[in-house]
C-alpha cells in the first residue's frame, strides 16, 4: 500500500521512494516536475537527432561546395542553414501530426507557423533574386546564377 494514500480505499505499487516525509500533492508536483523536464530534454535530442539528420543528408553537398575558395564557405554556410530550416519545419510538423487529436487548436496554431516559415523561406528567395543574390535565368537552357559581390558561379540545370 502506498504512504500517501492510507486514508483511502485505493491501492497503488510504490515504484519511487524520496527521502523524507512528503504529502500526496508533493509527490504528484515532484513527479510533475520530473516528468516535464524529462520531456523537453527529450524534444530537444529529438530536434538536435532531426537537425543531424538533415545535416548528413546535405553534407556530400556541404564538402563539394567548400572546396571552392570563398564562395565554398559562403555556400557550406547557406547549405547548413538549410538543413536547419527543414529540420525546424518538419519537427514542427511531426509534433503537430501528434497532437491533432490530443491538443487540436495547438496542432493548428503549430500547423500555421509552418505555413508562415515556408512563406517567410519564399520571401527570402524572392528578396535575394531582387537584390542579386541569385539570377533565374530561365530563357538561356535553364541557367541559374549565383553571384555574391564579384565572385560568379555558373550552374546549369538539367
Amino acid at each position: 500500500m502506498c504512504c500517501c494514500c492510507a486514508d483511502s480505499d485505493e491501492y497503488y505499487d510504490v515504484d519511487i521512494l524520496y527521502d523524507g516525509v512528503y504529502n500526496r500533492s508533493d509527490i504528484v508536483d515532484r513527479l510533475k516536475k520530473e516528468n516535464d523536464l524529462a520531456t523537453a530534454l527529450f524534444r530537444i535530442l529529438g530536434f538536435l537527432l532531426h537537425f543531424a539528420g538533415y545535416y548528413g543528408l546535405l553534407y556530400p553537398l556541404i564538402m563539394l561546395i567548400g572546396m571552392i575558395p570563398f564562395l565554398g564557405a559562403v555556400g557550406a554556410v547557406i547549405l547548413i542553414f538549410i538543413a536547419f530550416f527543414l529540420a525546424v519545419i518538419s519537427f514542427i510538423f511531426l509534433i503537430a501530426c501528434a497532437w491533432i487529436f490530443a491538443r487540436p487548436l495547438l496542432a493548428l496554431l503549430l500547423f500555421s507557423i509552418i505555413g508562415i516559415l515556408i512563406v517567410a523561406g519564399g520571401q527570402a528567395e524572392k528578396a535575394m533574386k531582387e537584390n542579386g543574390w541569385i539570377k533565374d535565368e530561365n530563357s538561356n537552357g535553364n541557367r541559374l546564377v549565383l553571384q555574391h559581390n564579384n565572385v560568379q558561379s555558373n550552374k546549369f540545370l538539367r
